[in-house]
This record gives structure tokens, sequence and C-alpha cells, in this order.
């Protein structure tokens, strides 16, 4: 719920005359009080000519900058020295996707002519980011300004801009035009529970003309635990083991899972660092766990304390900037994030300009907040629609690399032979005994004519065991080299996370997983149906079984659909089912990571 607008009285603030009043407030309290003119004199600058009429009552754009569709936002930096950040989105005359990309490419312009940057990386990316009806934003501007050192500038473009499937494509593209051919698997690591929770939403690039200049990657984590945020930043080395978990408890004062909103992280790239070490900054948007501003307020003092750091210039810039009791609303404090430089804690503090809106404060029920509703089951047809259309493993970051570089049969044979090891060698059996679970007889009829396929329809000789192993033999003399323990682990832990569902207990589970691997299977054979297709050296002979399976998989992908309409329409048999569908594509795309890992990084 919301209470009145801020504005009030027979005059309206223009946008520049509340951002100048905020931003100033900012300077004097971290420290920056020489930079006061050039900071409040940028701000004007980017966002003009719309920054200077009168604050409406309500937004004329649904801006995702904050919750209350400011286009901008204000943050600060506690570390080593000052910084005072400012993220605008550039707005057309009628703000549209395309009007607001139209302004942001003349604002880049406009500060490429101002200030010493370069246009290069984002003019070698920005066709990919071009908005689509789906996007949320268009392109954003942030700003950073320092006590001795010019301000530095940065974009945001939406990873998603092209979809949530597309988006790891998408950026693993981007990330070639800029010269990290070798950082995907890096980036991977944060995404590691699948598309549906872990979605990449931005990219960032850094306009300075610089060797060292970073590229971001931003990840948002649906229903993440501790335990997961750890797995992201602590296992990979971006943080001492145990920081991400206390930051969590510090500021969301749970354990997850984080529902309410999720958690983001970001990996920060930078040009010519070879290190496996990700680097990584977690943010925890505060706003949504915490009664009012007061009690975040209350939280970050008492995180800061402790650690030495400068908890004093915290408290005097969140009460200069407030202008209201912080006790008076929430979402003042939007997000809290933590980096660390080598061994020493960075945090960034995001404040909303509470511009249009205050959120009253969240109302607390039996001691807990109020959680919004978790990802629940999609209807069995609607999960393979999406994944046929929407979320589509053909337009996996391995498959748009492996297409457009030169064949190389070693990658084909390890894709072959870490197929046999997941999938091929003991399909059949794991099916024969997903039947035997069954009790429906209309999901087993559809799932037995599926087996009888797979056994060649009782000629041995078209069983696709025996043609798969005659394309695996093909490709031998091309076998990659290497610790064959490596080479096939992606294989073996696909194939143990398939088990886990084909074989559950619960046989709807072990329907939805095998409407999955129907659907990417009918994708995946295609896709390796083109590869073998532009190589002229193995024995046409040898392709029997791709050439079988690129007919039969459609027909299996035509299969999924009639064991999606035999699953009931909601209940537990629904859930099991899009438990078993969502733990295959998850699997799924950690092997074609894995794969990724093997032949490119």
């Amino acid at each position: 719920m919301l209470v009145a607008s801020r504005i009030g009285g027979e005059r309206r603030a223009s946008h520049v005359e509340r951002g100048i009043e905020k931003l100033s407030a900012l300077c004097r309290a971290i420290g920056l009080e020489g930079k006061e003119a050039e900071v409040t004199g940028l701000f004007s600058a980017m966002i003009a000519p719309w920054g200077d009429t009168p604050v409406a009552p309500r937004a004329d754009w649904f801006s995702d900058v904050c919750d209350d569709h400011t286009p901008y936002e204000f943050s600060f930096v506690l570390g080593e020295e000052p910084e005072l950040r400012i993220l605008v989105e550039a707005l057309g005359d009628s703000p549209t996707l395309t009007s607001n990309w139209e302004a942001g490419r003349r604002l880049s312009a406009q500060l490429a002519k101002q200030y010493d940057i370069t246009l290069d990386r984002l003019n070698a990316v920005e066709d990919l980011f071009a908005p689509a009806p789906g996007s949320k934003l268009a392109i954003w501007h942030a700003v950073s300004f320092f006590k001795n050192r010019a301000p530095e500038f940065k974009v945001y473009l939406d990873a998603q801009a092209q979809g949530l499937g597309r988006a790891g494509a998408l950026l693993e593209q981007a990330l070639a035009r800029l010269g990290f051919d070798d950082a995907w698997t890096r980036v991977a690591t944060a995404a590691r529970r699948g598309v549906e929770l872990d979605e990449f939403k931005y990219l960032s690039l850094d306009l300075a003309k610089s060797k060292t200049s970073r590229v971001k990657l931003y990840v948002r984590h649906r229903s993440a635990s501790i335990a997961d945020m750890e797995t992201v930043l602590s296992e990979t080395g971006a943080m001492p083991a145990g920081e991400a978990s206390a930051f969590c408890r510090a500021m969301a004062d749970a354990n997850g899972p984080f529902v309410a909103r999720p958690l983001f992280t970001c990996t920060t790239l930078v040009a010519g660092d070879k290190s496996a070490r990700p680097r990584r900054t977690l943010y925890v948007p505060i706003s949504a766990y915490v009664h009012d501003d007061a009690e975040a307020h209350r939280r970050i003092k008492k995180y800061l304390e402790p650690r030495g750091l400068p908890a004093d210039s915290y408290d005097s810039a969140i009460t200069s900037f407030a202008g209201r009791p912080l006790d008076a609303g929430v979402g003042l404090h939007s997000y809290v994030s933590l980096r660390y430089d080598s061994t020493r804690p960075r945090i960034t503090f995001y404040l909303s300009p509470e511009t249009y809106q205050i959120r009253e404060p969240l109302k607390m029920e039996s001691g807990t907040l109020p959680q919004a509703k978790d990802l629940g089951p999609l209807p069995a047809e609607e999960i393979v629609r999406r994944y046929e259309q929407d979320i589509v493993l053909a337009d996996h970051p391995f498959f748009q690399r492996l297409g457009r570089e030169p064949v190389r049969l070693p990658h084909l044979w390890l894709v072959m032979a870490n197929f046999w090891e997941a999938i091929v060698n003991d399909f059949p059996s794991k099916l024969a005994r997903a039947i035997a679970n069954i009790e429906n007889d209309e999901v087993k009829s559809v799932m037995v004519k599926q087996l009888n396929d797979e056994l060649g329809e009782g000629d041995f000789s078209r069983a696709h065991k025996a043609m798969f192993r005659r394309l695996v033999a093909a490709l031998e003399p091309h076998k990659m080299s290497g610790d064959d323990s490596k080479l096939m682990a992606p294989g073996r832990r696909f194939g143990q996370r398939l088990a886990e569902h084909m074989l559950s207990s619960d046989p709807w589970e072990a329907v939805g997983a095998l409407m999955m691997v129907e659907v990417y299977g009918s994708q995946t054979d295609t896709r390796m149906g083109a590869e073998f297709r532009r190589q002229q050296e193995l024995d046409p002979g040898a392709l029997g079984w791709l050439h079988l399976h690129e007919t039969l998989e459609v027909d299996h992908a035509g299969d999924s659909l009639k064991l999606a309409k035999l699953v009931p329409k909601g209940g537990p048999e629904l859930e099991s089912a899009w438990r078993g569908a969502a733990g295959v594509v998850a699997a799924s795309e950690e092997y074609f990571d894995g794969l990724y890992a093997l032949c490119f990084s």
C-alpha cells in the first residue's frame, strides 16, 4: 500500500530540483563537497530536457530503475575511497522502448563529446540488445564520482532483450565480440540452477578508454537459499567462506529461500584477466525484508560497525538524504551490495529518491514479514509449449558457438561420447522401469510406443543403441585428448540427474521428465544434424542414427504433448510433473555448460 505522493504545495518541484537537493546532501555527507557542482550539473544534463518539468503525481513511464518508477537512482560506496553514483534511464519525448532507445543513443553520443570516453564497446554489441516488445528497458547510463578522479561512465543493456531463453546466447555472443572468448564458463557458474531460477538480467559496459575496462553480467536468483549464494560466491572464491551467508542474514534476517524479492549477483570481467576466480558482487533487496527504513538502518549499522567500516559516514548520508522519518515508510533503501576487493569488504547502498511514492511500512503477521508467492507449476501443456518456443535448448551458448566456428570433429566426438554416457546406453532400461511404475494405461501406451521405437520395433539392427554405437565408432579416430574422467564428467553427471527424475518413485515426475527429454532431444538432434552436415570427413553410412533420430524425435516431441494432456490439471500430480520437467531442463543446461567448458575454455 502507498501513502500520498511526496509532491505537495502550490508549486511542484522539478526532477532536477529534487535530484540536486538529494545529491548535494550526499556529497556533503560522504566527503565529496568539492564535487557538488560537477555532480549536480552532470545529473541535470543527463535527465534533460524532461528533468526540468515539474514532477507529476504519477510516473508517465514505468521505469524499472526504482520501485516507484523514478527513472533515476542514487547510490554511494563505503570502501577505500568515497564514491557517489547516479543511474539514469534516458526517456524519449513520449517514452516508449523505441523512443527511449533513441534517447539513450543520443545521450551516449553527448557524453562521448564532453568526456574522455569511448563508445567502441557499446557500438560492437548494441544491435544484439535493441529492445523488443518484451524488454524491460532500452538502455541505462551510470556515472561514478570520486574525490580525486574524473567521473567514470558505463551503460546497462537488457540481457533479455530477445527473451529469457535467449539471454545466455545473447551474452555469450556479446562477450565474444568484446574479446572475452574464454570467459563464458566463468560467467555460467553464477547460473547453475537453470534459467528458470537463475536469470541473466543485465549487461553493463565501462565506457573508459582503458585496457582494463570492465564488463559486468547480472543474474537474478529466484528462490535462492543461503547455501545457493555460498556456492555462487564463496565456493567460487569471490568471497571468503561464510561472508555471503553472513551478509544475507544481516540484511534480510533470514536463511532463505528469498522469495519476497530475488537476490542478485554480478560477475565482473576485466580485459586481460585470465584468472579462474570470478569477481562477484552480492545484492540483497533489503526493502523487501524489513518493516521500515529505520529497521534497514539498524541492520546495516550493526553489520558495518564490527567490520571497521565507516558506519558514521553511512549514518550521516542516510539522515541527510531521507527527508522524512525513517520509520514512516520502506523503500528508501532499495538494495545493499557486498563485494570483496582482495580481503577488504566494499559496501554499496542503493537509494530511491521516492519521487512519486513512499511505501507504507510492511505489516508484520505473527512476527514474520509477508512473502511473495514462489514460482508455481505451469500447466503441463504450457510446459511443453514453453520449452519448445520460449526457452529453447538449441539456443544454449554451446550450440551458438559450435555453429559459428569451423567444425572440429573432436568436439563432435565429445558431444556424442557424452550422450552415450548420459542417455543412450541405458535409456531403454530407464524408460522400461518408468513404464512399470505407471498405472495410467493411456500414459503407459504413449511411453511403450517410445520404448518400441528405441529398440528398433523388433529389429535390433535399427535399435537406437546399436546405430548410435556405429556413429561413435566412426568418430573414435578424432577423440579429444585428455583425461577420460574429465571428458566424460558432463555426461555422467547428466545421467545421474536424469535418473533421479526418470526413476523417481513418483510416476508423474517421470512423466514430466520424459516430456522434456523428448522436447529437448528433438532440438539437440536438429542442431547436431546441422553440425554433421557441415563436415565432409565421416562416412555418410555412419550417420544413420542421426538421420533416423532427426525424424523420429519430431514424432516423440509430439508425444510429449500427448503426455501433457494426460497430466491432471492441478494437484500433486501436476506438481510432480513440473518437478520432473524443470529438473531435466536444469540438468540439460548444466550438461551443455560442461561441454562448453571442455571445448572452448
